[in-house]
């Protein structure tokens, strides 16, 4: 993968959103893709205004009108003058709209921020995930252009290339890599002479699966215990400036423990996250 195409930052106008806009135009600077910056608000159907009191219709206008203001003003403070992106202020359904900007072509990645209880694109986030073909990066921060110190979760049976592309395409030249396989063990009581044994397995075929793929300046990393714990702690004891999860499809099971762990990383993860949703998962009603 050379790079994304197309680059789409969903803001909410809060805080955060600065800093999404920022890691998106650095990507979008790396990778000569085309930058959109969106924002989506409640919709208000004419049907629904005609039913409206006078008063309550002002109200609602009032509201387009600062949302626009605070859109526009957003937008000042990111970009220079004669920088080039797309702006799209919409209406209606978060979620769909993110979507449709996102799978209208191929080879495009999403930039939003990291979930905050409350937040419109907190609920809007799971259903991306479901929904979406292309990968999406919870921003926390704003790198100065790509990552440096990359850890990206790996699941030895589903060992392919493609699940190295979207870190790879984000990564600075000369970034350290991370490979990261977690042994769930819960509540169960192993023994701990086999757990060493897996483990060590495990590494030789992590090193091996790196290696054929050509992966440069990485050290891989096998762990027993909560996956969800496991892979945060990972990402501190690294610094790293970007956690890499994959969702897979497969059993339903298989499904939630996977989104359990890709939950975790995007609600508690100190850096950025990656996270690149099944291809072939259906979307959920």
């Amino acid at each position: 993968m050379a790079g994304f195409k197309r680059i789409v930052a969903a803001v909410d106008l809060s805080m955060i959103s600065t800093v999404v806009i920022a890691a998106a135009k650095a990507c979008a600077k790396r990778c000569g893709g085309e930058l959109t910056v969106l924002h989506v608000m409640e919709e208000y159907g004419e049907e629904d205004e005609r039913l409206l009191l006078p008063i309550l219709r002002g109200w609602v206008e009032d509201a387009r009108r600062e949302t626009r203001e605070a859109f526009d003003e957003l937008l000042k403070k990111a970009f220079a003058p004669g920088e080039q992106f797309i702006e799209k202020l919409l209406e209606g359904s978060a979620s769909e709209h993110v979507l449709a900007e996102l799978n209208s072509s191929p080879n495009s990645l999403l930039f939003m921020g990291a979930p905050h209880p409350g937040r419109s694109l907190a609920a809007t986030l799971g259903k991306v995930l479901r929904g979406s073909t292309a990968p999406v990066v919870i921003a926390r921060n704003s790198p100065a252009e790509s990552y440096n110190r990359v850890v990206i979760a790996v699941d030895l049976s589903n060992l392919e290339r493609a699940e190295l592309e979207p870190a790879l395409a984000l990564s600075a030249p000369g970034a350290s890599f991370t490979l990261v396989n977690i042994i769930p063990t819960g509540a169960f009581k192993h023994n701990p002479q086999e757990v060493k044994e897996v483990i060590g397995l495990r590494e030789k075929l992590l090193r091996r699966w790196a290696e054929q793929e050509g992966l440069p300046n990485f050290h891989s990393v096998v762990v027993a215990g909560d996956p969800r714990e496991a892979l945060l702690e990972e990402a501190k004891r690294a610094n790293a400036d970007l956690l890499a999860v994959g969702m897979h499809s497969g059993g339903r099971l298989r499904h939630l423990l996977l989104g359990s762990v890709a939950k975790e990383s995007a609600h508690k993860a100190h850096c950025d996250v990656l996270l690149s949703p099944p291809r072939a998962l259906k979307k959920e009603r």
